[in-house]
């Protein structure tokens, strides 16, 4: 099955292909206040609809003990694909 998305602007655009078997729930505070479930898929299943320069990755808490989250969009900060 091929899923669509994109970012809430809509300058980010997705295709993936594949069916959902199984999601996971990052219990970081980000994805926990936002409710997000991960899907993981190989990358070639993943067809971007913009380019890659687009895309920013959003850091947060401390330099030291620094997470990234996944994949953002560089003007509206919504997070898209890992």
């Amino acid at each position: 099955m091929t899923y669509k998305g994109g970012c809430h602007c809509g300058r980010i655009g997705f295709e993936v292909e594949g069916d959902i078997e199984q999601v996971v729930e990052c219990n970081c505070s980000i994805c926990g206040k936002r409710g997000y479930l991960l899907w993981f898929v190989p990358q070639e299943q993943l067809r971007l609809a913009t380019p890659q320069a687009d895309l920013a990755t959003y850091t947060f808490n401390t330099p030291s003990t620094s997470m990234k989250s996944p994949r953002t969009c560089s003007s509206c900060s919504q997070a898209l694909a890992g």
